[in-house]
């Protein structure tokens, strides 16, 4: 009788493509005068955090114009137009999670 026991191991989801990789957009020099587009996800605590980011941005950079949205994913897959919109209307974005 023989010992040798062989098993195989399979992933029941199958394979499994990897998300698009993006690189980053270049940073701006400046704030001046710029458009930025604060964007949070409805989560506890979000809002406040970016009313605190628009505030400190305000203070160093007068001159900035902000867009205020919200999403209910960060996933760019899922609402590609929502973020098209912001990437094509705004020159900066920040998007703040709550909990």
């Amino acid at each position: 009788m023989s010992d040798n026991i062989e098993l195989k191991v399979v992933n029941p989801r199958g394979d499994i493509e990897p998300p698009p990789i993006f690189a980053p957009a270049p940073r701006l020099g400046d704030l001046a005068g710029k458009k930025v587009a604060l964007v949070h996800n409805m989560k506890s605590g979000a809002d406040t955090f970016l009313d605190a980011v628009e505030e400190l941005l305000h203070t160093k950079y007068p001159t900035v114009e902000f867009v205020k949205g919200y999403t209910t994913t960060i996933n760019l897959a899922k609402e590609p137009e929502f973020y098209d919109d912001v990437a094509r209307s705004c020159d900066a974005f920040v998007f703040g999670s709550g909990d």
